[in-house]
C-alpha cells in the first residue's frame, strides 16, 4: 500500500473528516497531516493484524466444539487454521484486486471478499472438516455456521488491530504538533 492506492485514499478522506471535527474543539488538530495519519494507521494495521488474528483464531479453536467426535485441543486448533488457508488466499486475491479497481467499487469488493471467504471456509469445512457426519444437512449447517463464525472472528481481529493502529498513529501525529 502506498499513496494513491484505493485503501490509502479512503483512509485519507476518513481522517480529513475526523480531524476537521476534532479541530473545532482543539485547533492543533489542523496541523496534523491526514495522509501521514492514514499511512501510519495502515502500517500499524498490517503490523498488528497477524498477532491479534493469531490470538483470536486460537481462542476460537479452543471454544469451537461442533465436531461429531471428541477432538483434542491441538487438533481443534489445527482444523481451524487448516480451514483458514483457502480463505486467506481468497482474501489476498480480493485485497490485491482493490489496487486495480476504481475506488467506487471498494465497498462492493469488500462485501464480495467477506461473503466469498465465508463461502470458501464453508465449502472447505463441508468437504474436509466433518467427514464423520453422515447427514448432509447437519454437515451443511455446521459448515455454514463455521464459515460465518470464522469471518466474524476475522472482522473482530481486524477491528481491534485497526483501533490499536489508529490510536498509535493519531497519538504520534498529535504529539508531533504539541509544542515542547
Amino acid at each position: 500500500l502506498g499513496d494513491g492506492q484505493v485503501m490509502t485514499e479512503l483512509y485519507v478522506d476518513l481522517f480529513k473528516d475526523a480531524l476537521a471535527q476534532l479541530s473545532e474543539e482543539e485547533p492543533r488538530w489542523l496541523q496534523v497531516d491526514p495522509r501521514q495519519v492514514a499511512n501510519a494507521t495502515l502500517d500499524n494495521l498490517f503490523f498488528y493484524t497477524p498477532f491479534v488474528s493469531f490470538a483470536l483464531y486460537t481462542l476460537f479453536g479452543v471454544a469451537w466444539m461442533a465436531y461429531a467426535e471428541k477432538l483434542t485441543l491441538v487438533v481443534r486448533i489445527r482444523y481451524i487454521y487448516a480451514l483458514l488457508i483457502p480463505a486467506t488466499l481468497f482474501m489476498l486475491i480480493a485485497t490485491l484486486a482493490t489496487a486495480i479497481l476504481p475506488r467506487s467499487l471498494a465497498g462492493l469488493v469488500s462485501f464480495i471478499s467477506l461473503f466469498g471467504s465465508s463461502l470458501v471456509v464453508a465449502l472447505t469445512a463441508y468437504f474436509g472438516a466433518y467427514p464423520e457426519i453422515e447427514s448432509r444437512g447437519g454437515k451443511l449447517m455446521r459448515s455454514i455456521t463455521l464459515g460465518f463464525a470464522l469471518i466474524g472472528v476475522m472482522m473482530i481481529a481486524t477491528t481491534i488491530a485497526l483501533i490499536i493502529g489508529t490510536y498509535l498513529a493519531i497519538d504520534t501525529a498529535f504529539e508531533a504538533t504539541t509544542p515542547i
